[in-house]
């Protein structure tokens, strides 16, 4: 990094997150769609009649660590809190797919109730056991499906194949160390059924990095004099993203996948949402074949992209760049109390757009708060996006990023505290500039796991049988 860009940096740095201003929530009707079952119907329709390329493209790089730190934490310095939560899981622990990899000495002495829990802990979370302490995500065994144990990986791939006929390849993110255990899990799924999808990986590329600043916001060396840098967040996948060149793409976390058994909810919601942003995309082009910019209005008010009062100021140019923009459509569910942003009408420049705004990007100011806490919504759960424009001719997603969104972050490194930033999210400045559809899906597709507690939730365990 050359010495102006450092200095821009450290103001960047220096001025903290930049804050958006919230005009409202977006909300069912406002923003929102909440699709009729006759609308579904349509959407599907449509979506069976989709004949271009479609890939998954899943972020699989985070690790697995955090699933476990409260029994790592029980482990280390046991307090009332970590016992209790430990308790809960061993009470279940036979009904969690991880069980089924524990050594039949140690099942016989779990289900004796006579066993060693340290020793226990230690061979799932340690290297000479299990090793799930140390593990991607997308290793950890998540589904049991009698006689045989999925993880994250192998079911999102199961599932990939199952979503649409025109679905070819599965794209994953990780980090490079992993890339020969993430074909070995791979391999293994081979034997057990045909993969018909091309799988292949990225890794973040290393200079999307971030430099490192210290409280006076000096770059921060390490023992060899160089440069600390840190991953710029999930906004550095959108290089990723772009490379795939397919028509459609169909985005979700690693660990939003449910049990096989209860996939089919999920199955009908991509292709509703395919459905949508084809009709949407078929529409748009029509108004830009014929000129018809009057028709955009009745588009515009069954899409919700955005107010009458933004659109109706354009000239036909500014609508033909609007139109040719590309264009995600967002699963969203309502917010059930998990942590993150959500989506809202955001104000800049007179105008207003729909962006998925994270908790960080909204100010501390009390009109700010309470227009956040009126929100319903959660951050998308599956997206569908277009990359095109609606000749078909594939844009440079980099034109599109709101590169004023980035995210300042605060941490400690080898007992020293680190500034550095974050590129605008990709889901929110990365896609600052596309155009946006947002859709209520039900809550049943999303089953995101952030404990390994949270498998023994229903979506995640075998259906019983009558």
């Amino acid at each position: 990094m050359e010495v102006k860009e450092i200095a821009s940096y450290r103001e960047k740095i220096d001025k903290g997150n930049p804050s958006l201003i919230l005009d409202r929530p977006c909300r069912e009707g406002d923003g929102i769609l909440c699709l009729s079952k006759e609308d579904q119907q349509a959407m599907l329709k449509l979506a069976n009649s989709v004949k271009k390329e479609i890939k998954s493209f899943i972020p699989a790089s985070g690790s697995g660590s955090r699933m476990f730190s409260f029994l790592f934490q029980y482990l280390n310095k046991a307090d009332e809190k970590t016992t209790s939560q430990t308790e809960h899981f061993f009470s279940q622990i036979k009904d969690l797919a991880i069980y089924h990899f524990l050594p039949k000495s140690m099942r016989i002495s779990i289900e004796k109730g006579d066993y060693d829990t340290d020793e226990v802990l230690r061979y799932i979370l340690g290297e000479n056991g299990m090793n799930l302490g140390s593990s991607p995500k997308a290793l950890v065994p998540f589904h049991f499906h009698a006689p045989v144990v999925f993880n994250a990986l192998q079911e999102q791939i199961l599932q990939a194949q199952n979503i649409h006929s025109q679905l070819t390849g599965v794209h994953f993110t990780t980090q490079e160390e992993y890339q020969n255990d993430f074909e070995g899990s791979i391999s293994a799924l081979s034997k057990l059924v045909n993969i018909h999808l091309k799988i292949d990986y990225s890794a973040q590329a290393k200079e999307t990095n971030s430099l490192a600043l210290d409280d006076q916001l000096n770059p921060v060396l390490d023992s060899k004099g160089e440069y600390i840098e840190r991953p710029a967040g999930h906004g550095a996948l959108l290089r990723n993203l772009d490379s795939l060149k397919a028509d459609y793409i169909f985005v979700k976390n690693i660990d939003n996948v449910q049990h096989w058994d209860h996939h089919q909810l999920s199955k009908k919601w991509w292709n509703v949402l395919l459905g949508t942003i084809e009709m949407a995309r078929m529409q748009m082009k029509q108004v830009l074949e014929t000129e018809n910019w009057s028709a955009f209005e009745s588009i515009n008010d069954y899409f919700q992209f955005v107010p009458d009062s933004t659109w109706r100021n354009w000239d036909s140019s500014e609508l033909i760049a609007f139109l040719n923009r590309p264009i995600r459509v967002c699963g969203m569910v309502k917010n059930v109390g998990q942590p993150g942003g959500g989506p809202y009408w955001v104000s800049e420049n007179g105008s207003f757009t729909k962006q998925i705004v994270e908790k960080a990007q909204i100010s501390e100011d009390e009109s700010q708060r309470r227009i956040m806490i009126r929100s319903t919504h959660f951050n998308p759960v599956m997206l569908v996006l277009c990359p095109n424009d609606l000749n078909d001719n594939h844009l440079d997603l980099n034109n599109f990023v709101d590169d004023s969104k980035y995210f300042v972050v605060e941490k400690t490194h080898e007992g020293q505290n680190i500034k550095y930033m974050e590129l605008p999210g990709l889901w929110n400045g990365g896609m600052g500039n596309w155009n946006t559809i947002f859709v209520e899906v039900p809550i049943q597709t999303f089953s995101p796991v952030k404990s390994v507690v949270d498998l023994l939730d229903p979506l995640h365990q075998a259906k019983t049988k009558d």
